[in-house]
């Protein structure tokens, strides 16, 4: 998914969430960010952004559901060593692993 196409995919994933808290009376909701939405990256500014926004809408989903016993959390994982993480940062630039 391109950052272009994020926030369509997000609003949907938020609609629906929203759709199904009604029908819901416990249970938790997990959403994943990035430790990129507390620390600025080089060339990250928009993906740090919207994760920033995800992890912000999971702090209002909270107190929206907490009525209903149901839990948000969202959890920020570091790098994870991918075929894209390279190409954003090359081991060069990264020194050694």
């Amino acid at each position: 998914m391109t950052v272009v196409s994020a926030p369509h995919y997000h609003t949907k994933q938020f609609t629906n969430i929203q759709k199904l808290a009604p029908l819901i009376n416990r249970g938790s909701v997990v959403l994943t960010t990035s430790v990129a939405n507390v620390k600025a990256l080089p060339g990250q500014a928009t993906y740090g952004a919207a994760k920033a926004a995800l992890r912000s809408f999971a702090r209002l989903l909270a107190t929206e559901l907490l009525p209903k016993d149901i839990r948000v959390n969202a959890v920020s994982p570091g790098p994870i060593e991918t075929g894209s993480l390279e190409k954003v940062f090359p081991p060069k630039r990264c020194g050694p692993t």
